[in-house]
């Protein structure tokens, strides 16, 4: 692991950082990609990528989407981390903190509407067949 924080945080991290974009896109009705954009603008990526507790312990992932997207109320109904935008926020989450890259050069080479493509057959496999995929692809230079 390459990143400044504790390991014991990765899980909490992944949920958070799923939670974030499946409400952005299945309540919000927001593009993911686009979404991800407003992430590293806003800076929070950024405070991610630092091990931030605010942000990595501090607030739930519909909290940090709203703060992105600058919404004062929420809708509670949507709380599923059964969806293919959960899973593919999960593994890029913990793609991340495996590699030495930014959340910005990852979606760079990997925009997040390609994430969700891979969730069949991946979503079922070990996290590191994901990590494995994306390489095969020469999405990802071997950095580590």
């Amino acid at each position: 692991m390459t990143s400044n924080f504790n390991e014991l945080y990765l899980d909490n991290i992944s949920a958070v950082f799923g939670d974030m974009l499946n409400y952005a896109v299945n309540v919000c009705g927001e593009n993911g990609d686009d979404f991800l954009r407003k992430f590293i603008a806003s800076g929070i990526a950024q405070e991610f990528e630092r091990g931030n507790p605010k942000y990595i312990v501090g607030k739930s992932g519909v909290e940090i989407a709203m703060e992105i997207l600058g919404l004062v109320d929420y809708q509670e109904n949507f709380l599923s981390n059964a969806t293919k935008e959960y899973w593919a926020a999960s593994v890029l989450a913990k793609f991340k903190f495996n590699t030495e890259l930014s959340f910005e050069e990852i979606f760079k080479r990997l925009p997040f509407s390609k994430t969700v493509e891979l969730y069949h057959p991946l979503h079922e496999a070990d996290v590191t067949k994901f990590f494995d995929v994306a390489r095969d692809f020469h999405i990802f230079l071997h950095s580590e």
